[in-house]
């Protein structure tokens, strides 16, 4: 069948058949946003870890930077295995669609249900490495650098603390706070600064500690400008069930390795069944709230409703 372009233009409104020109506020707004953010993917370089190499070659030595390297390299292997990421490219799409009378009611619902997805793969990821660090780089890496094999957990711990960096970002793109996307790398000076105090005294550790920080800092900046719809709707819950849940199995596992002296194979096993039967208890707890099962049940396929009742993740 073909359709002749001015059987087209005849079915279009009048206003559609004029060529679209922005309003001169529309104009600005545009022009204003697009710089702020090609400053902010500029300006986000002196945050990355790849900087801390520079001061711990300056200060310490290349082998300090390759083993700097190791894990930062491993916790980003970690944190790339889980799923995560998945839930954030669902959201966003429906995140940037809320219509501005709603969004009272819902950014703060979908800035909770990614902090919450990303959490409740973050915090066991903290709690296995912190029983096990020394055991994975062993048995993985062949003990490469696994005198320093504490930083991992180090590194993964600041990495738990600065989950809520993607979400806060996008409530306030939402609100079109780019400039508070950007006044937040200024933080990019704190972490200079403490990388030159902190690294001679606590070498790596020390690199880890002021990039972490940093980090940390910037996300609280942006927090406190968009702090009235990015809130956490069940944070008092959400933090007391992690620390109950996976710092009970953190005791478990340590007890575990003392009463029973096995091959650092077995010792993962026997901690990898434990973290398996605490995740589906970890499921079934207060962190996840009622709108996070509720935005699961709406985007969870009906042949995939059974098997997520069965995990736990919705009320059967």
């Amino acid at each position: 069948m073909v359709v002749h372009s001015h059987s087209i233009t005849c079915s279009l409104v009048p206003e559609a058949r004029q060529p679209y020109r922005p309003q001169p506020e529309e104009r600005k707004r545009l022009f204003r946003y697009g710089l702020y953010n090609n400053f902010n993917d500029a300006g986000v370089f002196l945050l990355y870890s790849t900087v801390d190499n520079f001061f711990i070659a300056a200060y310490l030595d290349t082998v300090s930077v390759g083993i700097y390297s190791f894990y930062g390299r491993l916790r980003q292997m970690v944190v790339n295995a889980l799923p995560a990421k998945q839930f954030e490219n669902i959201i966003q799409p429906m995140f940037f669609a809320i219509p501005r009378d709603q969004a009272d009611r819902n950014v703060p619902r979908f800035f909770s249900f990614l902090l919450n997805m990303n959490l409740l793969l973050q915090w066991p990821a903290l709690a296995f490495v912190t029983v096990y660090h020394h055991e994975i780089v062993q048995l993985i890496f062949h003990s490469k650098f696994i005198d320093k094999s504490w930083l991992l957990p180090v590194l993964m711990g600041f990495a738990t603390v600065n989950v809520i960096a993607d979400p806060v970002s996008l409530v306030a793109q939402y609100e079109e706070k780019a400039h508070i996307l950007l006044l937040s790398k200024l933080f990019a000076a704190y972490n200079i600064l403490a990388m030159f105090v902190l690294v001679p005294f606590f070498g790596i550790y020390g690199a880890a500690l002021a990039g972490g920080t940093a980090q940390a800092m910037k996300n609280l900046f942006i927090w406190w400008y968009v702090r009235k719809r990015a809130v956490w709707i069940n944070a008092g819950m959400a933090l007391l069930s992690s620390i109950g849940v996976w710092g009970a199995v953190v005791v478990i596992c340590l007890w575990l390795k003392v009463l029973f002296p096995v091959s650092a194979a077995l010792q993962v096993v026997m901690g990898g069944i434990v973290f398996i039967i605490a995740g589906l208890i970890y499921i079934r707890t207060p962190a996840l709230c009622a709108s996070d099962r509720d935005i699961l049940r709406s985007v969870t396929p009906d042949k995939a409703t059974r098997i997520m009742q069965r995990v736990g993740f919705l009320p059967a």
